[in-house]
């Protein structure tokens, strides 16, 4: 064993311990010490912190983002609510402009029809006037319409004057249409069947059965020779009973013929 008495002496005894702590700085501070400590450290102090750091920057985060988060709803909420005004402004506006369009495409054809009218309210006071010879004004037309296509660039049209006087006027001078180079005649505005009456009836005229053929406010007349007297035509029983009077005259006139040779 050691000499004792040295370690009851003071100043030796903080001697040793000096030395003691030097040679455990020396050996702590040597490389191999260091690079063994020093990762179990860190490993130490990252273990402890780590949480500790994660919890903090958490918090700050939070503290920061939290409110631009409630931002950025609110944001989002107004930015929404843009959207679906835009929308309905936009919906609003396409309508708009459909209506203007349709309109405007409206007023045009309404503006066309309406030269149309005019034109064609021209035409009928120049036939009047100066090929029936009358004194026709605008204000003595109540309206016209064209009815059926047009064949050849011509047409048919329906006028309606204002007093029944105009109109007899106008019909009783249709005579002089007669041989028209443009092909212009007037005729009264018949129902489908009074129409195919007249239509059988001037196919018995232009076979020379019957003398003439006409209408009068809507009533239908013809004649069989010049001298005999108009009759007036209602139904088809009258185009047979017809038929049947010019077969038995055609028949009485044969056998006069044959007695005269």
């Amino acid at each position: 064993m050691g000499d004792l008495t040295e370690i009851d002496n003071p100043k030796k005894a903080a001697s040793i311990r000096k030395s003691v702590a030097d040679r455990v700085l020396e050996a702590l501070s040597s490389p191999e010490v260091l690079n063994t400590i020093i990762p179990i450290l860190s490993k130490q102090i990252s273990d402890t912190l780590e949480p500790i750091i994660e919890a903090e920057v958490k918090k700050c985060v939070a503290e920061e983002i939290q409110p631009l988060l409630q931002k950025l709803d609110c944001q989002s909420s107004i930015v929404e609510t843009q959207k679906q005004q835009l929308i309905k402004q936009f919906i609003q506006l396409s309508s708009l402009q459909r209506t203007t369009q349709d309109q405007i495409t409206s007023n045009n054809e309404r503006e066309k029809e309406i030269n149309f009218l005019y034109d064609r309210t021209k035409q009928i006071i120049d036939i009047c006037n100066n090929k029936l010879g009358l004194d026709i004004g605008i204000r003595d037309i109540g309206r016209s319409h064209v009815i059926g296509k047009l064949k050849q660039g011509r047409s048919q049209v329906i006028v309606r004057f204002i007093s029944y006087r105009t109109r007899q006027l106008v019909y009783s001078n249709k005579k002089a249409l007669k041989g028209d180079p443009n092909g212009t005649f007037i005729t009264e505005n018949l129902t489908h069947f009074r129409t195919n009456l007249v239509k059988q009836l001037a196919t018995l005229k232009y076979n020379n059965k019957i003398n003439a053929c006409w209408t009068t406010d809507g009533r239908i007349f013809i004649k069989v020779n010049a001298n005999s007297q108009k009759r007036i035509i209602n139904n088809l029983n009258d185009i047979s009973d017809l038929e049947s009077d010019i077969q038995q005259l055609e028949e009485r006139t044969n056998i006069n013929n044959s007695e005269g040779m």
